[in-house]
């Protein structure tokens, strides 16, 4: 009997051994799963978060609907513009890193819009750059470059740029020599008519309605007096677009889902560097008569309605900053515009607190994966000594 028993004993070692190292085995094996699961998951996750989440969040976004009457009487497609503002594309001396993470933000979100949308048309209105208004003509050219990169366009669809104060400076801070590199650019007069599908878009410059006599601002005045004699004979009234909103008191009546937080909204605006002085809009109003206005310059979206002298409404759309340096959910307008109206939607972007969040997840699972295999590890490390 102690034989017999000694060899069962011997065999339930055996088995135990043999048992242990098929664990230890099988622990091994999972500890690889685990690894290249989190790895997976992990690239699966950046690739997420910097490509396919533009995609995600415009694809929800489509044109208002709207009929046009040709003169005929029949049907046409309405024009669709794509409505942006204050790009701000960093100048030479951003961190490297910000400049990186915001261009390559707002170029995904532009040309997945461009693919997606398919506009026959985009505005930005003004503040394209950040400090064009105090660098040389060589960094200009450097931030023009990657300007293009960021918005380039197809040769089909008109890219109309207004001047903001980062890009020429504000009224009392604009050279010749700055404003003129712009112009050749961009836009080239400080009041600019361009017509599309039989219907008028009016450019200004905000800075140039300053109203005090300077050079600018009579070249300004004359351009808007010829205009304005010349849309007297145009049967669709003109959309406007500049840079700086029409005067109004502050932000306190913008109720957008992208308009200021609460504790901005109530910051009294100081006329002629936050918004257009009152003389100035009524001046506008008067001459061109527009049926929609545009602007930005707030960071903030806005909807303000305005009159004429008839007592017409002149609706005003605000656009939002289209840079996640100045708004974490920025945004951008859809218009459709049809000679007789005009419908205006709006297109968000990925919120950044939604990318942080998701990134906290990623950064989570990383450390819950390595401090298994830490664990199986040390735990197989045991059972071999």
């Amino acid at each position: 009997m102690p034989c017999i028993h000694e060899s069962v004993k011997m065999k339930i070692r055996q088995l135990l051994r043999t048992g242990w190292r098929h664990h230890l085995h099988r622990s091994s094996l999972s500890s690889h799963h685990i690894f290249y699961v989190t790895l997976g998951t992990f690239c699966i996750g950046v690739f997420y978060c910097e490509y396919l989440i533009y995609f995600a969040s415009i694809w929800w976004c489509s044109w208002p609907a709207l009929q046009c009457l040709d003169g005929q009487g029949g049907e046409e497609a309405p024009l669709r513009a794509m409505i942006l503002a204050d790009t701000h594309v960093l100048g030479p001396w951003a961190h490297w890193l910000d400049k990186a993470r915001r261009e390559w933000q707002m170029w995904r979100s532009f040309q997945t819009a461009l693919y997606l949308l398919q506009p026959a048309v985009v505005f930005i209105l003004g503040d394209l750059f950040d400090k064009a208004d105090v660098t040389s003509l060589q960094q200009f050219e450097e931030d023009l470059r990657r300007f293009r990169v960021i918005f380039s366009v197809p040769s089909h669809i008109p890219l109309i740029c207004a001047a903001g104060n980062h890009d020429i400076g504000f009224h009392y801070k604009i050279s010749d020599k700055g404003r003129s590199r712009f112009e050749r650019r961009f836009v080239p007069k400080s009041v600019y008519r361009y017509s599309l599908s039989g219907m008028d878009f009016v450019i200004l410059n905000s800075m140039a309605f300053e109203n005090d006599g300077c050079t600018m601002c009579r070249e300004a005045q004359k351009l808007l007096s010829d205009l304005s004699r010349s849309l007297n004979k145009a049967e669709v009234r003109p959309v406007v677009l500049q840079h700086f909103p029409l005067y109004r008191e502050s932000d306190a009546e913008c109720s957008q889902d992208d308009a200021a937080p609460s504790s901005e909204k109530n910051i009294s605006f100081r006329p002629k560097w936050d918004c257009l002085s009152r003389e100035a809009s009524q001046e506008l109003l008067e001459k061109l008569s527009p049926r929609a206005l545009f602007s930005g310059h707030t960071h903030h979206g806005c909807y303000q309605e305005h009159f004429l002298q008839d007592g017409e409404p002149a609706p005003e759309w605000t656009v939002a900053s289209f840079n996640w340096r100045n708004k974490i959910n920025p945004s951008f307008l859809m218009v459709s515009v049809c000679k007789s109206e005009l419908k205006v939607g709006r297109c968000h972007l990925p919120n950044e607190h939604t990318v942080f969040f998701l990134y906290g997840l990623l950064i989570s699972l990383i450390v819950l994966g390595g401090l298994i295999i830490t664990f199986r590890f040390k735990a197989s490390s045991k059972l071999k000594k």
